[in-house]
């Protein structure tokens, strides 16, 4: 190799470099690996933490928490107002999340400790987490009431465990908000299951 082929293929190899590490940070490429995951590994939620932690040094969870977060949740990414982007694409969609899963408490409390197990794991989901459940409760009228129930569950839950602090649900008891009635019944709904992990732990089960 000549002295003037190294400068060609150096800079090729920095070109290659940061093609691939754009890929690596689009919320798609993001959404389209946790999807495969999460449908490879079923209803076992213990195979979806394993699959979450190998994935760990490949994807970068800060910079695609919100499209994590959303997947886990309801099982695609989310548009603004709550629609599901790819709601035609059921390739890039999931079953296995919260929003599909059965609407028992023990269902629930078992993708609660996900959550937990994730938040605990990689700190910098911590915050992340928190701006996604408020987001959530700003789209709470268009989720479909079965939807709006399993997120009430979810979130007593880990407000019961301290995963999530009370103060994200501050925006339900605002004037306006308590005059529609949704945020009430979901309220409502989130305290029953805060009230009955009162007296449990939220052991890991993994």
């Amino acid at each position: 190799m000549n002295e003037r082929e190294k400068p060609v293929l150096i800079g090729q190899w920095f070109k290659s470099q940061k093609r691939d590490e754009k890929e690596k940070f689009k919320p798609t490429v993001f959404r389209d690996t946790l999807v495969q995951g999460f449908n490879e590994a079923g209803d076992d939620l213990e195979a979806v933490v394993k699959f979450l932690d190998s994935t760990r040094s490949r994807l970068d969870y800060r910079r695609s928490a919100d499209t994590h977060f959303d997947i886990l949740v309801a099982g695609s990414m989310l548009a603004p107002g709550g629609t599901h982007i790819d709601d035609g694409d059921k390739t890039k969609m999931t079953t296995h999340c919260v929003f599909s899963a059965s609407e028992d408490h023990e269902t629930i409390r078992n993708y609660a400790q996900v959550f937990s197990k994730l938040i605990s794991r990689y700190k910098c989901l911590e915050k992340a987490f928190e701006d996604e459940m408020k987001k959530l409760l700003l789209f709470l009228k268009p989720f479909p009431n079965t939807e709006q129930t399993k997120l009430a569950v979810l979130s007593g839950i880990l407000l019961g465990s301290g995963t999530s602090p009370a103060a994200i649900f501050t925006s339900l008891f605002t004037d306006s908000s308590v005059k529609e009635g949704t945020e009430v019944s979901f309220a409502a709904k989130l305290f029953k299951a805060r009230m009955e992990e009162k007296d449990a732990t939220l052991l890991p089960l993994f």
